[in-house]
């Protein structure tokens, strides 16, 4: 597990070749798995890169199948900490929609009709004054 900091980026894409938590931890650890994508070494899941977190790298190809295998079907839990602007309403709830590339800014994602079936529940933990 590595804590990502927002605003690095994953893994090496045009316009982002080096300078990215793929260059590092390959500089650390060469030999991580390379499954099928040799751009993603030991990459098990996906953090944007202005999103900060914890980020699964796994060492061999057996253990990266294994937990993608988990994110894939859903069985591993994804716990986020945001911070919003205004106030929500209702505090609480459920947002079932699909997700996927927002067509007018291409690097967000947007609740979209060819988007892959998403499900958020989130619950407010307090306001900040201001």
């Amino acid at each position: 597990m590595i804590d990502k900091p927002a605003g690095l980026t994953v893994h090496p894409a045009p316009g982002h070749p080096c300078h990215t938590l793929v260059n590092a931890v390959l500089a650390l650890c060469p030999g991580l798995s390379k499954s099928n994508d040799l751009t993603r070494p030991g990459i098990v899941h996906r953090l944007d890169k202005d999103t900060s977190g914890l980020i699964v790298i796994a060492k061999n190809d057996f253990v990266r199948e294994y937990l993608a295998a988990q994110f894939k079907s859903r069985t591993a839990t994804k716990r986020y900490l945001v911070l919003v602007k205004g106030r929500l309403s209702p505090e609480q709830g459920i947002i079932e929609a699909p997700i996927g590339r927002d067509p007018h800014h291409r690097r967000r994602m947007a609740i979209v009709e060819a988007g892959r079936q998403a499900t958020t529940q989130y619950r407010v933990r307090e306001y900040l004054d201001g």
